[in-house]
């Protein structure tokens, strides 16, 4: 007969199967406070609380249950899980070391090893900063990776695992990519239907193949929140990338145009306008037709019955790229010289442009987070923290925006006036309104955990009268290129 423990434990494990975390935890709470000094319940309730994202509890628990057993295998792994989680990497190190020297025969400290020594980043880093941290240690990790396999032959999600790691590490040593591929066909081989082995397989797919997959394992796991997010993800970059790249090339070319127009262009200053011109054109006809082109056209074409705005939005993307490009390679040619009705008719066209894309790209931004909240996206405690990551994001990109309306505000403030200074206004002003859109978008995201309706109205107030001080100032600008004002 199995003890209560075990009944309780048996219990506590299919909960975390089914994914419902939360009930776990309050089973194994309740068994704890009347079983304090049984290591199997801390180190189950270890694994609910990371299962909760919670790796402060997660750590805690873990270290309760090693208190009581240090040679409890699911408590260890719990404990360098948690301190990976928190990006504790040197202590992490240690407890691997640890959980390897204990389990040398368990595939998954092996595999936790590698993890805790392998760099996860692209980024190059001095001398110095590898002598004080040195996270990549390549050959041993690749042998870890190795005897875990060898340990566990038939664990497809172990393999799937050790296919990222592999790919980590192959970006030190390009030797190691083939093992990468290897480790995930085995994976997919062993279990092609398991969750996370088809997104682990589609984590190293390009933006359109790796949405094509997430959608595979939505229609197959309905209840997969990472699968959800990731369709999400790519669908809305694909809208508002190329709206946000035609937004950005149009506020350069309506500044080129304003620095040229007061005799201060120069072979530099042209050279730069000629570069952006080109960068945002093949940007435009390259990158994104090939995006669209790729990206699965089932979801696309839903997504533009249930948000009738999206197709408006890229509609008014392509035009505004159209007279964008053609604006800038008329003022970068010399065709239209800086004086004369016909600068002026350019320089307002390409005003009236911006503010249109502006306008499309706040579109873009508040209705994406309004959909995303409105189909559950981040309702429950995993997508929590995916919120808060988009809102800090809304955040920082305010931020952003706050800056380039400050420093162009600025140039409009030192330049002196010219033809284009009125349709050179609607820059900073049109930034300003981006840094009230952007605070919005956040407290959209806020309000599923904390409703503060009012702030929002407030924010919406500011951004309606930054938007109209942005339209009259390209009213004016037509005013001024029709000959009315």
């Amino acid at each position: 007969m199995p003890d209560a423990v075990d009944v309780v434990v048996e219990r506590a494990d299919a909960l975390l199967g089914f994914k419902r975390p939360d009930e776990a935890r309050a089973v194994l709470t309740a068994a704890v406070a009347s079983t304090p000094d049984d290591p199997r319940l801390w180190a189950t309730l270890a694994r609910a609380e990371r299962a909760r994202h919670d790796h402060a509890a997660s750590r805690t628990a873990a270290e309760r249950a090693l208190a009581l057993d240090p040679d409890n295998a699911t408590a260890l792994s719990a404990r360098v899980n948690a301190m990976l989680d928190a990006n504790e990497r040197q202590v992490a190190k240690a407890a691997a070391e640890e959980l390897r020297e204990r389990r040398p025969d368990w595939a998954t400290a092996h595999l936790l090893w590698a993890f805790a020594h392998t760099r996860w980043s692209h980024a190059k880093r001095s001398a110095a900063e590898e002598a004080a941290w040195p996270t990549a240690d390549v050959a041993r990790s690749a042998a870890a990776l190795d005897r875990a396999l060898e340990l566990a032959p038939h664990d497809a999600r172990l393999f799937a695992d050790a296919a990222q790691c592999y790919r980590a590490l192959s970006w030190t040593d390009a030797a190691l990519a083939p093992r990468a591929r290897e480790a995930m066909d085995r994976a997919l081989e062993l279990d092609p239907n398991d969750e996370w082995v088809m997104l682990a397989a589609g984590s190293v797919l390009q933006l359109s193949e790796r949405v094509a997959q997430s959608a595979r394992v939505l229609a197959q796991h309905p209840t997969s929140w990472e699968a959800r997010r990731r369709v999400d993800d790519g669908l809305w970059s694909l809208v508002s990338v190329p709206v946000g790249v035609v937004a950005w090339s149009l506020v350069v070319t309506v500044l080129g145009a304003h620095i040229a127009a007061g005799g201060g262009a120069n072979v530099v200053t042209k050279t730069l306008g000629w570069t952006l011109t080109g960068i945002a054109a093949l940007w435009v006809c390259f990158v994104e037709v090939h995006s669209f082109a790729k990206f699965p056209r089932g979801l696309l074409l839903r997504t533009m019955r249930r948000v009738p705005l999206v197709p408006v939005v890229l509609g008014v993307a392509a035009i505004t790229w159209i007279t964008g490009a053609a604006g800038a390679v008329l003022l970068l040619a010399g065709i239209v010289p800086p004086a004369g009705d016909g600068y002026t008719t350019v320089v307002t066209v390409l005003a009236v442009a911006l503010l249109l894309q502006s306008a499309a790209q706040d579109v873009t931004t508040i209705v994406q987070r309004r959909r995303q909240v409105r189909s559950g996206l981040w309702d429950g405690l995993v997508a929590d923290r995916g919120r808060r990551r988009k809102e800090e994001n809304d955040r920082g990109g305010a931020y952003i925006a706050g800056f380039a309306a400050l420093v162009t505000w600025g140039i409009v403030a030192l330049a002196a006036p010219t033809t284009g200074t009125w349709a050179v206004a609607a820059v900073p002003l049109l930034l300003a309104t981006r840094v009230f859109v952007l605070q919005s978008a956040a407290e959209i995201l806020r309000a599923v955990a904390r409703p503060r309706r009012a702030r929002l109205v407030v924010y919406a107030v500011i951004a309606l009268g930054f938007g109209v001080f942005a339209v009259r100032a390209v009213v004016v600008q037509v005013l001024v290129a029709a000959g009315v004002a």
